[in-house]
């Protein structure tokens, strides 16, 4: 495990706790970042627990999917008897954390849960409620987490004859949506959306989005300077691919495909520190839940060790570097230091925006419906 670049990982029937303990060692592996993981199929104790096995197996691949590490993965069913609940409140947290897991990865493209919790074994489908809890239906959650993933594309929920429980209706059209995005995406940046004909800015439309995304004050932003780089406007402009700027002169990517849209910024700190004539451009890629606590901080962003105004200390991301060292750069031939704790930028938007550092997610479409 320690030599392998990827594993596939099945279980049978045997020593479910070996397993276990395998699962948790391949994950430990440093050089192993894509695996899969087999399910873990045991009876229940007496029809009121869930295994321990099965709790530790699910916490492991609930760290992996946060890590991005895992392409296929097939869980065991969480819920116990016939219109039961979940009987323990960490069962409960931890279905919580795993289905926050599967809403933000970036890797997992196969999903196979039997007997997923919330899809029953009757045909009323067992709508099962968090116990104790005065939240939505675990099904509920379930569809939530679904509509919000973009990245799986084979889904089964149920062992039976029909492997999405009777909900076809609402889950093909999403892993069909995750099967397009890669050329939906491609079509927002030639700017059509929406069977929109090219030659159709969609800019405004961006701002609607974001709108409804995040809470963010209007006073944040200078609509005078919001500027559209689909490959529509990007052309009719005839705009370079890349231009210099800054003090040394460096270049930087023209952020083809993506939409800009201005930020107030505190004119005397522009003055003072050159910014528009000494700066260079450069991009930085977060995630969605980043933002709102970017804003709130000012627009500062922090680096591992900072304290952000929560409290809360900031850390190196699950997955990347954590310790200094040094290396060759391959651009400049040269030995640098490499420090993880910095704020990371690109002169790429499109480097920025990878999925190491930028999640992709999906928003409700403001004229409502049920598009996406």
């Amino acid at each position: 495990l320690m030599r392998l670049d990827s594993a596939g990982l099945a279980y049978n029937v045997g020593d479910s706790l070996t397993y276990c303990t395998f699962v948790e060692r391949a994950a430990a592996a440093p050089r192993c970042k894509r695996f899969s993981a087999g399910n873990i199929m045991n009876t229940y104790a007496g029809g009121n627990a869930v295994p321990p096995q099965e709790l530790r197996y699910i916490r492991c691949v609930t760290t992996l999917l946060s890590k991005d590490r895992l392409n296929a993965v097939e869980l065991p069913p969480m819920e116990v008897q016939h219109g039961a609940k979940l009987p323990l409140p960490e069962n409960r947290a931890l279905l919580v954390a795993l289905l926050g897991a599967i809403r933000t990865s970036d890797t997992l493209k196969f999903l196979k849960w039997h007997a997923a919790v919330g899809f029953g074994r009757g045909s009323d489908g067992d709508i099962m409620e968090l116990a104790g809890d005065d939240g939505p239906t675990i099904r509920k959650l379930v569809f939530d987490t679904l509509s919000e993933n973009t990245s799986l594309t084979e889904l089964t929920l149920w062992t039976g004859h029909d492997r999405l429980a009777g909900f076809g209706d609402i889950i093909t059209p999403l892993l069909a949506r995750n099967k397009e995005l890669p050329t939906t995406n491609a079509a927002v940046a030639r700017g059509a959306v929406d069977g929109a004909s090219l030659g159709v800015c969609q800019a405004a439309l961006v701002r609607r989005l974001v709108e409804a995304k995040f809470r963010l004050p209007a006073a944040f932003f200078d609509a005078e300077q919001d500027r559209c780089f689909c490959e529509v406007c990007h052309a009719r402009r005839g705009d370079e691919a890349a231009y210099v700027r800054g003090k040394p002169p460096k270049r930087y990517a023209v952020p083809v495909g993506f939409t800009r849209l201005g930020l107030r910024v505190n004119a005397g700190f522009a003055e003072i520190n050159n910014v528009f004539s000494e700066w260079h451009v450069c991009y930085h890629g977060t995630k969605a839940a980043s933002v709102e606590a970017i804003f709130r901080g000012n627009l500062r962003l922090l680096k591992p060790g900072d304290v952000g105004l929560g409290g809360g200390r900031i850390s190196v991301v699950d997955g990347h570097i954590v310790r200094k060292f040094t290396r060759i750069n391959r651009y400049t031939k040269r030995e640098e230091l490499f420090d993880p704790d910095q704020v990371y930028t690109s002169p790429s938007a499109r480097y920025a925006a990878h999925p190491a550092y930028a999640h992709r997610l999906i928003v409700d479409h403001p004229d409502g419906g049920r598009r996406q």
